[in-house]
C-alpha cells in the first residue's frame, strides 16, 4: 500500500540522513580549516577577476602593450613587494610594545586590510584590522584603534618626507637654487 511504502521511504531517508551527518561534520571542519580558506580566498579572488575580465576585449590589451616597455615591470612589482613588506614590519613594530606579533601575521593583517580597503569604500580594513590584532594578538579594539591611528600618522609622515626630497630633487636638477626655498 501507499502508507509501507512511504515508511520504508522514511526509513531510508532517515538511514541516508544519518549517515550524512559526519559527512557534513567534516565538510564544516574542512570548510573552517586552513585549507577551506584558502579554497574560499582563491574564489572570490578569481569571482572578481572573472568578474573584471569576462567582457575585455583582450586583443584590445594585446595592442596596447605591444607599443610599451615592459623591461620596467618586474621593478616595478619588486618595488610593490618591498613596500609592503616595509609596511608589515613597520606594523609589527607598532605593536611589538603591547603584543607579539610575527612578520607574517603582520603581513597578513595590513595586506588583507589594504585589498579590503580597496574593494570597500569607507575603510573598513581598519576596521578589520581591529578585529584581527584582537583576535590574534587578544588586544582591546580600544588600543588597535591607536595603534592604526599611529600607522597613518607614521605613513603621512614618510610620504611627507618622500614628497619633499622628490621636490628638492627635481628643483635642483632643473638648475632652482634648493638652499634660497623656505619651507
Amino acid at each position: 500500500s501507499i502508507f509501507t511504502n512511504l515508511g520504508a521511504l522514511r526509513i531510508v531517508s532517515w538511514d541516508v540522513l544519518v549517515q550524512l551527518v559526519p559527512l557534513l561534520k567534516n565538510l564544516r571542519r574542512l570548510l573552517l580549516g586552513r585549507l577551506g580558506q584558502v579554497c574560499l580566498q582563491l574564489g572570490v579572488a578569481g569571482g572578481l577577476l572573472w568578474a573584471w575580465g569576462h567582457n575585455l576585449n583582450w586583443m584590445d590589451v594585446v595592442r596596447l602593450l605591444q607599443g610599451q616597455r615592459l623591461g620596467w615591470l618586474p621593478a616595478v612589482i619588486a618595488l610593490a613587494l618591498a613596500g609592503s613588506l616595509l609596511r608589515a614590519w613597520r606594523w609589527q613594530l607598532i605593536v611589538r610594545r603591547q603584543s607579539r606579533l610575527g612578520f607574517v601575521r603582520a603581513f597578513l593583517i595590513n595586506e588583507g586590510a589594504n585589498m579590503v580597503n580597496v574593494l570597500i569604500p569607507a575603510r573598513v580594513g581598519d576596521l578589520l584590522r581591529m578585529f584581527w590584532l584582537r583576535r590574534w594578538c587578544r588586544l582591546p579594539t580600544g588600543s588597535g584603534a591607536g595603534m592604526v591611528m599611529a600607522d597613518h600618522a607614521l605613513e603621512l609622515g614618510v610620504a611627507t618626507i618622500m614628497l619633499a626630497g622628490a621636490a628638492a630633487a627635481y628643483l635642483a636638477a632643473h638648475g632652482a637654487d634648493v638652499a634660497s626655498l623656505s619651507l
